[in-house]
């Protein structure tokens, strides 16, 4: 039943497939019939004619409007080309003025440049001058107390602190305090004064049995005068006049005394008297009897020189075998130019030496260079690798900390140092009061000074010094070099803190330098300086200058020989 129903849904199909074709068939066949009639082909050729003139009147409208719009087109691209144009030449302009502000700029940049330099330039030249004045400002206000100046060289300089508190009371002696009295003398007469009248009336008064005495000293200045005489024969078989010898080695007609010589020498050499108002004192004190020739006291300081060698000799040999020594140079002018002293101190034994330079050639023939034990000096060179160990001096040290820290106050460290110097001394005082072996608390005093020397190389390394103001630097640099150079006291109570000892044996040196202004020759320099010796070594010994002088000038003359000759040849014995 389904396939016959299949089979005729498929017949059904086929005819109405069959109908269509022959609908269509019919439909091209009445077409064709159509074109082939001439009606058909008029209407088509007038359709046609119809279409293409319509066509036509498109296309020539179509032509117009592209006339015009190729016009428009022309005219904007004339527009185009001519703002085109514009813009270029807007463009080139811009450029040309873009280019000429890059030079402008270029050359401003460099004038800039050049502006900047100029002024980086001045803004340096204007530091360094700011910082030199500063250091001029600094050094020109240098004096004693924070320089190797002198107080001498100061002058109006205030008085140096003695360290008592200022009061309101008067000058002298105050209430309470025991009275010192003068010194009395053993009298040579006695004058007796009688008492008033009044006073022996017994019903009023009554002796204490106490005696009261005041004393007038006076000084008399007197020459006594010896004159020796003798016969004189005659010789016959020599034909000679022949008389005894006199004693003493007198030659000349008047030969003066060690006391006279002894007298105007000290006046000249140790109380620095000119030449001629010693001779013209003499012969005030004298009522006018005594009157030297200028002269002849100006050959006092030769004579000196050559016969106290054994005095000076053995100051040599002693300073040799102390255990320290200060040494120092100090200056004079001789004939326009410098000339040298060189120092050397030990205890009571002080060595003067005239030197025409300083360094290795003002050391040689001097105890320096046989010298073995611990030298004391201010920082000076040619000493730093003599004798066995070194201390440098502290009073240097803590001047120097003080100008440091008046350049640069913004570092500590120097203000340290000069406290730690304070205290590091006085605890040496108190041990060698006490003759203690060592300082107490020397490791610690050792270590703040380590300390402090580190502070410095902190300080230094974030703010290194400026090339005007390298004072506390350099001082820094010697110290950190060499720290035991500075400790060594400590340790060691004989040794000095201070080179002070030869600094004021060098004032003594300096005054007569003062008061001849300069020297005639560098002989009299070492004649002077010998002489020197003796007196500030005799001084120091507390014995009798005056009379050790004159037994000295009554001596027989030696053979002659320099200071440095004989001071060569010491060296020569100490060294064999």
């Amino acid at each position: 039943m389904s396939v016959f129903r299949s089979d005729q849904e498929t017949i059904n199909g086929l005819m109405r497939a069959n109908d269509r074709l022959q609908f269509e068939n019919k439909v091209l066949n009445d077409r064709i019939r159509a074109y082939e009639s001439d009606d058909r082909y008029e209407s088509l050729r007038e359709e046609y004619d119809r279409l293409l003139r319509k066509k036509e009147r498109e296309i020539h409208k179509l032509k117009k409007e592209l006339d015009i719009l190729r016009g428009e087109v022309r005219k904007t691209r004339r527009r185009w080309m001519q703002v085109n144009d514009d813009v270029n030449a807007e463009k080139e302009k811009a450029r040309a003025d873009a280019d000429r502000a890059e030079a402008e700029n270029d050359e401003l940049r460099k004038e800039l440049c050049t502006a900047k330099h100029e002024l980086y330039e001045k803004k340096t030249e204007l530091y360094n001058a700011e910082n030199k004045v500063k250091e001029l400002d600094a050094r020109l206000k240098k004096d004693y107390s924070d320089s190797s100046r002198s107080s001498s060289q100061s002058p109006d300089h205030p008085t140096i602190p003695n360290g008592r508190e200022k009061t309101d009371r008067k000058q002298g002696g105050q209430k309470g305090h025991i009275h010192n009295g003068r010194r009395t003398y053993v009298p040579d007469s006695i004058v007796k004064i009688d008492p008033p009248y009044e006073f022996l009336d017994s019903t009023r008064y009554k002796q204490t049995g106490h005696t009261v005495s005041k004393q007038l000293v006076q000084l008399f200045t007197v020459m006594q005068v010896v004159e020796y005489q003798t016969p004189e024969f005659r010789d016959m078989l020599k034909d000679k006049r022949v008389h005894a010898a006199f004693p003493g080695g007198l030659k000349d007609e008047v030969t003066y005394d060690g006391s006279v010589k002894a007298f105007a020498y000290m006046l000249n050499n140790d109380l620095n008297v000119s030449v001629a108002k010693t001779s013209g004192f003499i012969k005030e004190v004298t009522g006018g009897k005594l009157d030297l020739s200028t002269g002849f006291i100006s050959n006092l300081t030769k004579e000196f020189s050559t016969k106290s060698q054994p005095e000076r000799d053995n100051v040599f040999n002693e300073l040799l075998a102390s255990p320290y020594m200060n040494v120092d140079f100090t200056f004079g002018r001789m004939n326009g130019k410098q000339t040298t002293v060189l120092v050397c101190v030990a205890g009571d034994k002080i060595l003067y030496q005239g030197k025409k330079k300083k360094g290795a050639e003002g050391i040689e023939g001097s105890p320096v260079p046989l010298f073995s034990g611990t030298i004391v000096s201010d920082h000076e060179r040619v000493f730093l690798d003599k004798g066995k160990r070194h201390q440098e001096c502290l009073t240097h040290v803590k001047r120097y900390s003080k100008g440091a820290s008046e350049l640069e106050p913004d570092k500590k460290w120097s203000e340290m140092m000069q406290e730690w110097i304070s205290r590091a001394v006085h605890a040496r005082n108190e041990s060698r009061r006490e003759e203690l072996d060592a300082v107490k608390n020397a490791a610690k005093l050792e270590k703040e000074f380590h300390d402090i020397l580190e502070t410095a190389r902190k300080e230094f390394e974030y703010e290194p010094p400026e090339d005007n103001l390298k004072d506390g630097y350099n001082l820094f640099k010697r110290i950190y070099e060499a720290p035991d150079d500075y400790t060594l006291f400590l340790n060691d109570i004989t040794i000095p803190p201070t080179n002070n000892d030869a600094e004021r044996a060098g004032r003594k040196f300096k005054r007569k330098a003062h008061q001849v202004m300069a020297f005639r020759s560098q002989e009299y320099v070492e004649y002077y300086c010998d002489g020197l010796t003796v007196i500030q070594s005799l001084k120091a010994q507390g014995l009798n200058v005056y009379d050790r002088i004159a037994e000295i000038f009554r001596r027989q003359t030696p053979k002659k020989k320099t200071s440095d000759e004989r001071s060569r040849k010491l060296c020569q014995e100490k060294t064999a």
